[in-house]
């Protein structure tokens, strides 16, 4: 599927990652609406999951961090692919864990992918813009709007 604009939440409170990731995209080739959300219970309002919430702008993708404040990660997830609104939508864990039980509890609970975070700069923004040019521009996606 072609599309002009991408819909790409993340989900993530620390503000150095939130700013490599906004590096990542204006230095990538393709347009992306990023929507920031330091918690999971802003990002589930905003998809319209929670008790008196409207929907709005549907991701094409979710990155995830799992150590999050109020709801972390892991229970994130499991929201996200519980309910039939975003269960087709990708999740990609994006984490600075390597720990093999994350990992492998992410796939349990459907996650798209398990990315580790680098900790080099220019790693992570090549990490970042390669999640993107996949996920944008070779994966076919469901349109969710």
């Amino acid at each position: 599927m072609v599309k002009k604009e991408w819909n790409l939440f993340l989900i993530e409170d620390n503000p150095g990652d939130i700013r490599l990731v906004e590096e990542s995209i204006a230095e990538c080739d393709l347009a992306v609406n990023l929507q920031v959300f330091k918690n999971g219970e802003n990002a589930l309002k905003q998809l319209g999951l929670t008790e008196n919430s409207v929907p709005g702008n549907k991701p094409d993708l979710i990155l995830l961090d799992l150590n999050l404040p109020r709801i972390n990660g892991r229970e994130m997830l499991g929201i996200l692919k519980a309910n039939p609104i975003t269960r087709n939508t990708p999740v990609v864990i994006f984490s600075s864990s390597e720990a093999e039980k994350d990992i492998y509890d992410s796939y349990e609970n459907y996650a798209s992918c398990y990315i580790s975070k680098p900790a080099d700069f220019d790693d992570y923004m090549g990490v970042v813009q390669k999640i993107l040019r996949f996920w944008f521009s070779e994966a076919n996606l469901p349109d969710v709007n």
